[in-house]
């Protein structure tokens, strides 16, 4: 028999053969330790420790989806979009299509736009019916516009995100029409209207002016005249002197065969010269009012226009917050025009008239404590209005 002489190493671990994994074990938890260590503290090791720490709040981010919602016998069709952003209540874009299109031809336009902000858009299908009749109109208006309002509830409880309780409005054409009586008949509801390329607006007044400057009744929907006929309901100017409105036309949308003539007295022969008009009209009556003509387009809503009108829209998000009771007095606005800055907004690159300007940087308390400040391009009389609107007295 051979015997082999083991080495004191070997004894060694012949011995302690069966502690290798242990110790092995222990050595890898060390080293997962002091790792977790040097790279900042982790919950497991502090488990380990017996001194587990609370785990920090999970911001409840919601990912972007989009939702089509069919048509009942009594409300329109939808297209939807809920962009990805946090769970604070968010604002409601209400997009209104042109004849002939769909719901998402314009809301998937203001998507980019939307997903910046943070807005859910909510976009029916509407069946308009005939629009350049005015009693015809009258009687299609008293059915589109309370079912599209019921579209917006609708959605607020099926699409399960917070929103705030007055929403945006933007129409494109014959949506244009019903984005901006919306806010004629729903002030309350609305924080304000863009406007894009109409031609049968409703003036905020039962009687008008024609070209001449003489008056002449405006009975709905030219103007408020007799809307209670239709809607159980009359304007009230104080109400909707609350709503902004952006009103947006093209340079090369004047031409008259487009234009119905039943409103041709009271607003003018076409498009270009309506939106002058009636922008003129709401402002008349107190509306913070922005006309935006876009060079060189036609009967379209090119990417300059709809930037301008969603900027236009988040302006008066911003400022409509300050109107919520729960927020106090805003007594930090008074001065904002002769506030010494260190920061403007960033350039817009818009061609603005010489009369607008970059509202300095005022520092506004919210609910929350937190601060925002309003940067958008406004011409310095709506400016003025605003500060002279939003100020405690």
């Amino acid at each position: 028999m051979i015997v082999t002489q083991k080495s004191p190493e070997t004894a060694f671990l012949g011995r302690y053969r069966g502690w290798i994994p242990v110790l092995m074990a222990v050595v890898i938890v060390l080293m997962a330790t002091h790792g977790a260590e040097a790279s900042g503290p982790s919950h497991e090791i502090d488990a380990i420790r017996g001194e587990l720490s609370p785990a920090p709040a999970a911001s409840a981010v919601t990912p972007s989806r989009q939702v089509q919602v069919p048509a009942t016998t009594t409300r329109p069709a939808y297209w939807a979009f809920v962009p990805t952003g946090d769970s604070s209540p968010r604002t409601i874009l209400l997009a209104l299509h042109g004849m002939g299109q769909v719901g998402d031809s314009l809301g998937g336009q203001l998507m980019p736009f939307a997903q910046e902000r943070n807005w859910v858009i909510i976009a029916p299908t509407i069946e308009y019916g005939e629009w350049r009749d005015p009693e015809r109109l009258a009687l299609a208006e008293a059915r589109v516009l309370p079912q599209v309002m019921d579209v917006v509830d609708h959605a607020r409880r099926e699409l399960g995100v917070a929103t705030r309780e007055r929403i945006l409005v933007f129409g494109f054409s014959r949506g244009a029409h019903a984005a901006a009586r919306l806010g004629l008949l729903y002030p309350n509801q609305v924080v304000a209207v863009a406007a894009a390329s109409g031609s049968a607006y409703t003036l905020p007044t039962d009687t008008a002016r024609n070209g001449a400057g003489r008056p002449i009744t405006a009975p709905f929907p030219l103007g408020t005249g007799n809307i209670g006929k239709y809607f159980g309901k009359v304007v009230e100017p104080a109400a909707i002197a609350r709503v902004q409105y952006w009103v947006g036309v093209g340079a090369n949308d004047d031409r008259d065969a487009d234009a119905p003539r039943a409103w041709d007295l009271a607003l003018g022969k076409n498009r270009l010269e309506r939106a002058a008009r009636f922008a003129n009209a709401m402002e008349q009556v107190g509306c913070v009012t922005r006309i935006f003509v876009s060079a060189g387009a036609g009967h379209e809503l090119l990417p300059p226009a709809m930037d301008d009108g969603v900027r236009f829209l988040a302006a008066a998000v911003t400022i409509d917050s300050l109107r919520e009771p729960k927020l106090g007095p805003i007594r930090s606005v008074a001065s904002v025009a002769n506030l010494k800055v260190s920061a403007l907004t960033a350039t817009t690159g818009l061609d603005l008239p010489p009369d607008s300007f970059t509202p300095p940087t005022a520092m506004l308390p919210l609910r929350s404590g937190a601060m925002v400040v309003p940067g958008s391009v406004v011409p310095k009389a709506v400016w003025s209005r605003l500060v002279a609107r939003y100020t405690a007295q």
